[in-house]
């Protein structure tokens, strides 16, 4: 069976993006799987040598990490220069062999619009018959191979070397640890059991942008707020744990060591001594108060502020766009796409309902009005800030997650936030106010909340 990702409804998305590992290019010939690529090679054909043994081996290891499918990419770009000479073109082909003779699924990739366009890559869920060639196979001891630390041209995506570049040993030192303890943590939904989780690092261009820390494959990190906290580590329940505006809090923290008196007589002077960056008065929009209530009631979503989000969203992109233009087009282009969630079975999704929206939306002084509220760091805005603060964040991320290696304690990272056990979440909390502090030299604008 094929189907493409981007046209199926997000949870069965989600469930068979948390229920997958990722596909190394590389390939191992291994005596005690010698039967099953004889069993392979039979129906397809010698000149797929080299792929079947990479699917073989990826496939043990996927069952020793409990898995039930493999992220099998089918662009180029993985595949090239890769030493062992594994073709994308024959990989492609034997994947879609093996799925006509029923040993796979196949899900196809691409942009899923319900998650910020975020792209997804293909993926291979086994059939019964596939896991059926690997019955009283040993796999414990089949090791990963991925490189935990990627540097990606930010124009073309295509994956730079990393060799001779300051850093690289120590994160990738840190990341294999980490990975360690993860391959060895139990994750667990109310209705699933997940697969081992691993994770990398991701550069932008240079090993000062970017960086975040991504799951291998997707994975945990697919799922909503509110199913992540349902999960359980090791059987135990989970807190997760969110710096606050994250980013919008990195600049004013970075001003107030540069210009101390004007951020502090800003906050004091224009928001009342609270620190309160979103609470943007928009006078020129409309919002329907009754239909805000009916959202609130209907979705159980008591705090729902549909002109506290417009703000939020606003200032967010506007850190991360180039110009002002492609800016407020970003910001309208929300807005109505938001709207036309209304009366579909998305709405709950709905992050503005209760706005009037006619034919046109002033996008242009939304963001205008974001960058007045927020005078001290007005000229971060529409500079394409954002790949430098998600250095920042992740640098800050990977002294959290080097403290909790120093206990062989598991977490999940999300970004600006941590999945942790909820019997270590005062000590985490800890850990995360001095791993900013340690990052920024101040945490006057440090706040940890619980989500």
């Amino acid at each position: 069976m094929r189907r493409d990702l981007w046209s199926m409804e997000k949870r069965d998305v989600i469930h068979i993006l948390t229920s997958i590992t990722h596909c190394n290019i590389y390939y191992n010939e291994r005596k005690k799987y010698k039967h099953i690529y004889n069993e392979i090679e039979a129906l397809v054909g010698s000149q797929y040598k080299k792929e079947i043994w990479c699917l073989i081996v990826n496939t043990a290891r996927a069952i020793k990490y409990k898995a039930k499918g493999l992220a099998v990419p089918r662009d180029f770009a993985p595949y090239k220069a890769n030493p062992q000479k594994i073709s994308h073109k024959r990989m492609v082909k034997l994947v879609d062999t093996l799925e006509s003779l029923g040993y796979i699924d196949i899900y196809t990739g691409g942009v899923v619009d319900w998650h910020k366009m975020l792209t997804v890559g293909s993926a291979n869920t086994f059939n019964q018959s596939w896991i059926d060639l690997f019955v009283g196979v040993d796999v414990q001891d089949e090791e990963d191979s991925f490189d935990p630390v990627i540097v990606k041209d930010r124009e073309s995506g295509e994956v730079k070397s990393t060799r001779g570049q300051a850093g690289v040993k120590f994160i990738r030192e840190y990341l294999t640890k980490f990975n360690l303890i993860l391959q060895d943590t139990a994750f667990s939904s109310p209705d699933s059991e997940h697969p081992v989780q691993q994770y990398k690092r991701v550069f932008s261009d240079n090993m000062k942008s970017g960086g975040r820390h991504y799951n291998s494959c997707g994975g945990l990190q697919t799922m909503s707020g509110d199913d992540r906290l349902k999960l359980k580590i090791n059987g135990e329940a989970v807190s997760e744990l969110d710096f606050k505006a994250m980013h919008v809090s990195l600049l004013y923290e970075e001003e107030l060591v540069n210009n101390k008196d004007v951020v502090e007589s800003w906050i004091t002077d224009e928001w009342g001594g609270e620190y309160k960056p979103y609470n943007v008065e928009m006078p020129f929009l409309e919002v329907d108060q009754d239909a805000v209530n009916y959202f609130k009631a209907k979705y159980g979503k008591d705090k729902h502020d549909p002109i506290r989000n417009l703000a939020k969203h606003a200032l967010m992109v506007s850190l991360n766009a180039q110009n002002y233009r492609s800016a407020f087009q970003q910001v309208t282009k929300e807005v109505v796409a938001d709207h036309k969630r209304i009366g579909t079975d998305t709405e709950d999704q709905c992050k503005f309902y209760g706005i009037k929206v006619g034919s046109s939306f002033p996008g242009h002084t939304v963001c205008q009005e974001v960058q007045l509220h927020n005078k001290p760091i007005g000229q971060y805005f529409f500079k394409d800030q954002g790949i430098r603060l998600q250095y920042l964040d992740s640098e800050i991320m990977a002294c959290v997650i080097n403290r909790l290696i120093c206990e062989d304690e598991p977490l999940l990272p999300e970004h600006d936030s941590v999945i942790v056990r909820q019997s270590i979440k005062e000590k985490v909390k800890e850990y995360m106010h001095e791993a900013y502090l340690e990052v920024m030299g101040s945490d006057v604008f440090c706040f940890v909340e619980e989500k």
